[in-house]
């Protein structure tokens, strides 16, 4: 195993319309971010700080998702 460098191969790549894997991450990244600043809305508007803090936290750390993916995406 010395120096052999292990590569991700996809065998169904372009096979039958299949959505790429980075392009599926990204599109739920978006529908995530939605959701929870949604709620994080709604949690301030009905007085439920700590959970609009905790889903705050949540979508910001889908931002960074969604800016790593595409990155990852446009880079490749």
């Amino acid at each position: 195993m010395g120096g052999r460098r292990w590569a991700f191969h996809d065998p169904t790549a372009g096979m039958g319309g299949v959505v790429p894997t980075r392009t599926a991450r990204l599109w739920l990244a978006v529908v995530g971010v939605t959701l929870c600043f949604l709620a994080c809305l709604a949690s301030f508007q009905l007085g439920m700080t700590w959970a609009g803090v905790l889903l705050a936290g949540l979508s910001a750390a889908t931002m960074v998702n969604i800016g790593w993916v595409a990155y990852r995406r446009h880079k490749d």
